[in-house]
């Protein structure tokens, strides 16, 4: 991530509301949004999906020690992939 890079952390609709405060503020969104603002890794170009699949991986290692951090990683996951298509349209970058 380029430093001075603004993060919005999880931008969590209101019907998501009931997850936990450290669902929203954790190492692994910032992470997400620097994903879809870039489209890349390591300069190659990825998918909207694998953006979302690398920062499911990084939320199961950020919320390993949460009783509830798998759920609420996969609750999360599953919200990107079915509304995050506006998100990755609107970011800078190329889309795909």
């Amino acid at each position: 991530m380029a430093r001075g890079f603004e993060t919005d952390f999880a931008s969590i609709p209101k019907f998501l509301w009931f997850l936990p405060y450290w669902a929203k503020y954790n190492k692994s969104a910032p992470l997400h949004d620097w994903l879809y603002k870039v489209k890349q890794v390591m300069g190659k170009p990825i998918t909207r999906k694998e953006a979302d699949d690398i920062w499911l991986e990084a939320m199961l290692i950020d919320f390993r020690h949460h009783k509830s951090g798998r759920l609420v990683a996969m609750v999360e996951y599953l919200a990107v992939r079915m509304f995050g298509i506006m998100a990755w349209r609107l970011r800078d970058g190329t889309s795909k």
